[in-house]
Order: C-alpha cells, then sequence, then structure tokens
C-alpha cells in the first residue's frame, strides 16, 4: 500500500523534534529514515525497505565523511585538489557544514495527530 505521507521531503512520524524545553531548534540535520531500500539478509542480492536511524543514521554519516574528504584532500577553498590545502577539519565544522548545506525539507510534518506543512 502507498502511503501518501511516506517521502523524502516528508519527516518520518516517529522522528523527534523541536523546539526542545531550552528553546534550540531540533532536529540540527534530518536524513530520510522511512522506506529507504537496504540489503535483505534474507534473500541473496535482495533488497527490501527498512525505517528507523539504521537508515537515516548511514546516510548522514556518508555525507560527513564526503565533507570531511573534501577538506582532508585539499579542495578547500579552491574546489581543485591542493595538496598544501589539506587540513583536519574539527568536528563543529563537519557539523555546521552539513546544517548550512542542507535542503529544507518541503513535505509535511506529523505534529500531535495532525499533518501539519513544514
Amino acid at each position: 500500500d502507498h502511503n501518501p505521507h511516506v517521502s523524502f521531503n516528508n519527516m518520518a512520524y516517529f522522528s523527534s523534534r523541536g523546539p526542545t524545553k531550552d528553546g534550540r531548534i531540533k532536529p540540527e540535520v534530518d536524513a530520510p529514515g522511512q522506506n529507504v531500500f537496504s540489503a535483505d539478509r534474507k534473500q541473496k542480492c535482495g533488497i527490501r525497505p527498512e525505517s528507523g536511524t539504521s537508515m537515516a543514521t548511514p546516510i548522514t554519516s556518508g555525507g560527513a565523511a564526503l565533507i570531511r574528504q573534501y577538506f582532508t584532500e585539499g579542495f578547500y577553498p579552491s574546489g581543485n585538489r591542493t595538496a598544501s590545502d589539506s587540513m583536519e577539519p574539527s568536528a563543529a565544522l563537519l557539523k555546521a557544514m552539513l546544517i548550512s548545506s542542507a535542503a529544507p525539507l518541503s513535505g509535511l510534518a506529523l505534529i500531535g495527530s495532525k499533518w501539519t506543512n513544514l
């Protein structure tokens, strides 16, 4: 069955969201985690849709690894690989790059019991 609320533009209904009690906006980064196709351990070379943080976390960590590689291989600031520009980015820089390079969700979020535009 097709669920129109399952989309990469929508926040998964089971995702936590802010603001927090102290006013911070959460989550800072959101990745697809609902109906993501993954390897099926029960079938040789098979795939099946899965949901949860075990699907979203690899997507986010893969993005962070690519950003880290961009810095460690010296692509910053010219966009061309330059060994003398190589640097080891801090965790704070990686987080800032993930946040600032994200595209806003344009779909729906389940707030309480109501689907609301993001």
